[in-house]
């Protein structure tokens, strides 16, 4: 699993508004400044009791938006689908673009221990490609690429470029942080290394 392209935005805003209920904005002690900001400990101090009360009261982190480009295995985006109500995907495609190159041990996340099972399969989709490449039928071309997608293993690594906030991350670190899934590891662990503050904020 990989990331890549990182970009963050909204802290400034998230800073202000949490401020709008009390109108203490004087209070406010944060410099902001591009993706990394300064949090000072007043705004701190409010942020961490904001999302400790949870619910509506910790809607300040619905407005830090987060992009990245993550690399990842069909079998653990399927389960990422699951929070897609906060979040965005743009993702490669399997559909247009799955013939353009020669499948190979790199493109499955399992190619860490890729074993004489993987290694078959992958030949099995390379003799695939090529009929498809080489076919002129249309009926049997259609055929031909029909079976990569359907023998396409859980495994493989699919690129999408990611939008989701910091309530989401939040959401996603509660629930899958112990998860049998070693992806769910690396992507919590990922969030809350480069993720300025969320771990305080969430006192993890």
């Amino acid at each position: 699993m990989e990331f890549e392209n990182f970009e963050l935005y909204g802290f400034d805003a998230a800073i202000r508004g949490m401020r709008n209920s009390f109108a203490s904005w004087d209070k406010s002690d944060s410099i902001v400044a591009g993706m990394f900001p300064y949090i000072g400990e007043n705004d701190m101090a409010l942020m961490k009791r904001l999302y400790k009360a949870g619910g509506s009261e910790r809607k300040f982190m619905r407005v830090i938006q987060v992009w990245c480009d993550i690399y990842a295995p069909l079998t653990w985006w399927k389960q990422f689908d699951t929070y897609k109500v906060a979040t965005t995907e743009l993702s490669t495609s399997t559909m247009h673009s799955i013939t353009n190159k020669e499948f190979t041990v790199t493109d499955f996340e399992y190619h860490r221990f890729a074993d004489e099972h993987i290694l078959e399969t992958i030949d099995y989709l390379n003799k695939s490609r090529e009929k498809y490449l080489k076919c002129k039928d249309p009926e049997y071309k259609q055929m031909y690429w029909r079976t990569i997608i359907d023998n396409l293993p859980e495994s493989y690594i699919q690129m999408r470029t990611v939008n989701f906030n910091y309530e989401t991350a939040a959401h996603i670190i509660m629930d899958r942080r112990n998860h049998k899934l070693i992806e769910w590891h690396e992507f919590c662990d990922y969030m809350l290394e480069v993720l300025p503050y969320l771990k305080e904020i969430m006192n993890v």
